[in-house]
């Protein structure tokens, strides 16, 4: 009976799923590409400014038939209209920011107070002669309605603009179920989203938790603050705040809940194929989003599958050609898979559309470096001295040292790194990165000195499948088999679904393992779950090689060095 309810609860599962992928399925024919105006706000409450436009960005979002037109696509065409890319936009300069875009319909709103109640319209209008298309209305009966208010014209919009009912919200939920009732938790929100774009996580974080302390149910936030801590190296506090976002996911609707769900199951599971499968059916979906295209680039890069990663994300800047992360993205596969010319290029495009993330000069430092272009190198390093954080020019500094061999140089700059971590509560970011030193240390024969740092190890804090495997490589350069065996215990244990400790740390470590017990062909054995990660990584092709000249075996060796 039990195994007859579970398939029964599994067919209906699947059933639901394919129900609603189907609903949601791209639309064929025409889509409207959109730009928002600014709100038009005669109330004289500034908290209806940016709070409620961008709860109106993220509704019309939803929608498979709409291309909004993202708040880094109107900044950088700002700038090109000789205005400040803070300037306020108003109609009339949305609709010039529209036709130099090539969009079709600006959106424009009015907010106004009648005693107690208020009126939301908005309109919809052509870009090319201004003309108007469709108008909607609604009312509010008291400001903490509002939000309700903005939902149901953005929902509206969406059916008068031609948007099939299948893919509406559903008339039983409105859309402020999704976000908030919160018009303060909406506000700080809002101004998370403003440092997130900036790719200022930590401010971002700040404000995304605010959001949630005045709302706790607001599972937007959550999700946004699990991609805050991702980036900023915290995945166990990531996982927590994604875990709230989904135990929320039955509000959600459209791209937002895939994103969610997706998040969830990878960061729960560490399940990368099963990552790339979501994505590439959310970008079957919602296939004019450049979200779900980056992450998907960046899930195969990951995997070592550097060309359709690279494709992926050469897709998504057609999509969006100021989209910031894809020219990351774009940049490392192209560097990883040898196309050095190609990464330069995509590096100094992001750079001449005023992007100044670290991520770009890592590349054209790195890809310098290997062309022995020294004018070249030398112009990224005085960025990092010059404008970039401290933490990131103690990186580039230590890392340039390793290069050169001064090895306590290096590490007494990664230590440094590490204090403003933890200075900064980035205890995991701060325990990996002394994970990877200790496994320098270890690796260039200051054996005393991992020894000491392998003792902070004890008991083994929360990390990633790295910071383990590092702990592993470590322990058995100093001669501690003991505690790498312990560490590879707890490193399985813990991450059964996890395709990069399967598929690259635990293969890695169990292959030092053997070679430190005298038997190399186990290494060999070992190393084989590996192949479809040399592409990425180096270390895999560089264990081999030692475990094949163990077996006294130099012409594989010597392929594999």
């Amino acid at each position: 009976l039990v195994v007859t309810i579970a398939a029964a609860a599994a067919l209906l599962s699947v059933a639901a799923w394919g129900t609603w992928r189907w609903m949601h399925r791209p639309i064929p024919g025409d889509h409207y590409q959109v730009v928002l105006a600014d709100l038009v706000n005669t109330t004289g409450d500034p908290d209806f400014d940016l709070a409620l436009k961008t709860l109106l960005s993220i509704d019309l979002n939803q929608s498979p038939f709409l291309v909004v037109a993202t708040e880094s696509d109107v900044r950088k065409t700002l700038k090109l209209m000789n205005r400040s890319p803070e300037s306020d936009v108003p109609l009339a300069v949305a609709r010039e920011v529209c036709e130099r875009l090539n969009d079709q319909v600006v959106l424009s709103g009015l907010i106004a107070r009648f005693g107690q109640s208020y009126l939301v319209t908005l309109r919809a209008s052509d870009c090319s002669d201004g003309k108007d298309l469709v108008q909607v209305k609604a009312t509010a009966k008291s400001r903490d309605a509002m939000i309700a208010a903005v939902d149901a014209v953005a929902a509206n919009m969406r059916k008068q603009l031609g948007e099939p009912l299948r893919t509406l919200p559903r008339p039983s939920q409105t859309l402020a179920s999704a976000h908030t009732f919160s018009l303060d938790a909406l506000k700080a929100f809002s101004q998370a989203r403003v440092y997130h774009q900036q790719a200022k996580f930590k401010q971002a974080a700040e404000f995304y938790q605010r959001a949630i302390d005045l709302d706790p149910k607001f599972f937007s936030a959550y999700a946004s603050l699990a991609n805050c801590y991702n980036n900023l190296g915290e995945q166990s506090l990531g996982v927590q705040a994604n875990a709230k976002a989904y135990d929320l996911r039955d509000q959600a609707e459209g791209p937002e809940k895939l994103r969610i769900v997706t998040m969830y199951e990878f960061w729960k599971t560490g399940d990368r194929y099963k990552a790339i499968r979501s994505y590439q059916t959310w970008t079957e979906m919602y296939p004019r989003q450049p979200y779900p295209w980056v992450l998907l680039g960046e899930f195969e890069q990951s995997i070592g599958q550097l060309g359709p990663g690279i494709d992926a994300e050469k897709h998504a800047i057609a999509l969006d050609p100021n989209y910031l992360s894809a020219y990351a993205s774009l940049a490392e596969n192209e560097l990883f898979d040898g196309r050095l010319d190609e990464a330069k290029a995509a590096g100094r495009e992001a750079l001449a559309r005023g992007f100044e993330a670290a991520d770009f000069h890592d590349a054209l430092r790195d890809v310098a470096y290997i062309q022995h272009d020294t004018a070249g190198f030398q112009e990224q390093m005085k960025w990092y001295h010059e404008k970039a954080s401290e933490e990131e020019r103690d990186d580039a500094d230590a890392d340039l040292d390793v290069s050169q061999g001064k090895v306590h140089s290096a590490v007494t700059l990664w230590l440094h790194e590490g204090d403003l971590q933890k200075q900064d509560g980035r205890k995991q970011a701060m325990q990996e990165g002394l994970a990877a030193v200790t496994d320098l240390e270890a690796d260039m024969g200051l054996i005393q000195d991992a020894r000491k740092h392998l003792k902070q190890f004890d008991p083994l804090p929360a990390m990633n499948g790295q910071g383990w495997g590092n702990i592993i490589l470590a322990a058995v350069e100093v001669g501690d088999v003991a505690t790498a065996e312990k560490v590879l215990h707890h490193m399985d244990e813990n991450g059964k679904e996890d395709s990069d400790v399967q598929g690259l740390f635990a293969p890695e470590g169990r292959a030092a393992i053997a070679l430190a017990r005298g038997k190399p062909e186990q290494a060999i054995t070992a190393m084989q779950a590996s192949l479809s990660y040399e592409s990425a990584f180096p270390d895999v092709s560089d264990m081999r090689a030692r475990a094949y000249l163990a077996a006294k075996q130099p012409e594989m060796a010597e392929q594999e060095f």
